[in-house]
């Protein structure tokens, strides 16, 4: 069974055009919906017998893998990246910040598709920094 994550929920019909059975936008905020998914989608005969607990932990983001994620970004975008890296890039970075609820740099990449790239590179470069001088002093 294949399930499918990401945070652009535009991306559900192609994961399920490349054979995933199930797909799930981020952020995936409990525990609980994430066995659900799992669950509902495995054959009738691999699920639980009967009544099965339900997770109510909530997910909270990792702050150092956001740094990481962030970082990861930083790079890319510092190399003058083509426009299929900026695609990806507009994706990683909006899905990542989605995830960790900064929704200013997730809406700020819609400055990366299209003309004045450069501006929308420029911008995001810069709350990038914002955020990792901020997360430094903590």
């Amino acid at each position: 069974m294949i399930l499918a994550c990401s945070g652009d929920e535009s991306m559900q019909d192609a994961a399920i055009a490349a054979g995933a059975n199930g797909f799930l936008a981020k952020p995936i905020e409990s525990l609980g919906i994430f066995q659900q998914e799992m669950l509902r989608h495995l054959p009738a005969e691999r699920g639980p017998r009967g009544p099965y607990a339900l997770n109510e932990e909530v997910v909270v983001p990792d702050p150092l893998a956001y740094r990481d994620d962030l970082e990861h970004a930083q790079a890319l975008l510092a190399d003058r990246p083509e426009p299929g890296t900026l695609r990806y890039l507009a994706q990683f970075i909006g899905g990542v910040a989605r995830v960790a609820g900064d929704d200013v740099l997730a809406d700020a990449t819609a400055g990366l598709d299209g003309h004045g790239a450069e501006a929308g590179i420029a911008r995001i470069l810069g709350l990038i920094e914002i955020r990792l001088a901020a997360r430094m002093a903590l």
